[in-house]
């Protein structure tokens, strides 16, 4: 818009300048004896009055104009035309000029679009090649950043160095040195954790020993040393479970420790364990019979010993006041199974996705716990690309819990 008021502004003056120059013209005509002689070939977008003395010799337009004074020059409107007026006297002549100004504004439209649409054309080609060269050249940072945004404390790999750009290369060296770190300080902390958790488990361990092998003593005593042992066991037991909470949060480290065993043998064992130490319990097991996996079989182990003590806890069938527990083993593809379900009362659905959190208790249940069970379920089903879900059971009643696991070298046995 400025560029065309700027044209539109210059090319009006450069008409007046036209039109004072024909003026200068006719008014050197005008001194000759037989300007009334003068034939004039007609043109619309002219007009010429020509005075001699008082008369009027020449008159070329479709209107009049007065005779003029002295130097002049304006704009004249008729019918809807401008026109660029110059008049002025010389002697006895005097003399009015006009050029007419009604095309110059689509002139100079098409003056501006010539002169821009090839710098808009330029323009856009220009930031298209700007953009590409750009897009280009973060191609490198975009894939770097990719790499960086898959890390994490389960996954602290090393970023690749070869392939990057001089201006990268810096960049990538302080990242895996901060990787670097961040894996020694974490097997630093994990290498804190297991001593103290071995520290802890050692003495409690001998002191429950000491507690069982006390026979003779009286009732009341042995009433204390009930309460001291199973505050002896709680202990152990939430020392065992921070203790694979933070195996599973660093799994990295602890990739080394996996072995392969058989799962469906280790929930035999762990379910018989717990039938013997309580009688109101009874475990039944079906789907696969043998099922061998690559993984942490102490974390496993927990996992699976958080849900049956959860069952033995909450899942009371008040019927019958015993604990069924079915437990179905299956694979499918590379994902293994596991649902634990109990004929308990169960929980309301809205706190399902609670009681996987940390350190939550239902409300409505007063059994002394630390709240971190299902939280390490979740946390090795996670280690292992795999899900917990609680849900309504289908076949019981109660409460059931599904694992799915996605372990290593899963294969079943026949």
């Amino acid at each position: 818009m400025f560029t065309k008021f700027l044209v539109f502004d210059r090319t009006r003056l450069f008409l007046k300048g036209q039109a004072e120059v024909q003026l200068d013209d006719w008014l050197d005509m005008a001194s000759f004896q037989a300007i009334d002689k003068i034939k004039l070939n007609h043109r619309p977008d002219r007009f010429l009055m020509m005075w001699k003395n008082d008369t009027l010799m020449i008159h070329e337009g479709d209107f009049t104009l007065p005779k003029p004074i002295n130097k002049q020059d304006y704009i004249h409107t008729f019918d809807d035309h401008n026109w660029v007026i110059a008049e002025n006297c010389l002697g006895e002549a005097c003399v009015t000029v006009g050029i007419k100004d009604t095309q110059r504004k689509m002139l100079v439209r098409k003056l501006v679009a010539l002169l821009y649409i090839p710098l808009l054309l330029v323009f856009i080609l220009t930031m298209l090649a700007i953009y590409l060269a750009v897009t280009s050249a973060l191609n490198p940072l975009k894939k770097l950043a990719t790499v960086v945004s898959d890390t994490s404390p389960d996954k602290l790999g090393v970023l690749p160095e070869a392939n990057q750009s001089s201006e990268l290369k810096p960049l990538v060296i302080a990242l895996n040195q901060l990787i670097e770190n961040m894996r020694l300080q974490l097997q630093s902390e994990r290498q804190f954790l297991d001593t103290c958790t071995h520290e802890l488990r050692t003495p409690i361990t001998a002191l429950v020993a000491n507690i069982q092998s006390i026979e003779y003593v009286d009732v009341p005593a042995k009433s204390r040393l009930s309460q001291i042992q199973q505050s002896a066991l709680r202990t152990a037991r939430v020392a065992n479970q921070f203790l694979v909470y933070a195996r599973n949060r660093n799994a990295e480290a602890t990739a080394t420790e996996e072995t392969t065993f058989d799962l469906c043998e280790l929930i035999r064992q762990v379910s018989a364990e717990h039938m013997s130490e309580n009688p109101q319990l009874l475990c039944r097991m079906q789907g696969e019979p043998c099922l061998m996996i690559t993984a942490d079989n102490f974390a496993v182990e927990l996992a699976i010993r958080n849900i049956i003590e959860n069952s033995i806890k909450y899942g009371v069938n008040p019927a019958t006041d015993t604990v069924d527990l079915l437990i179905t083993v299956g694979l499918n593809e590379s994902t293994t199974t596991l649902t634990f379900e109990d004929a308990g009362s169960g929980v309301e659905p809205e706190y399902f996705k609670k009681i996987l959190e940390r350190f939550y208790r239902v409300p409505t249940k007063d059994t002394p716990g630390a709240g971190l069970g299902l939280t390490i379920v979740q946390e090795t089903a996670h280690r292992y690309g795999g899900a917990v879900t609680i849900e309504q059971g289908d076949l019981l009643g109660g409460l059931k819990v599904s694992i799915s696991l996605q372990a290593h070298n899963q294969r079943l046995v026949a």
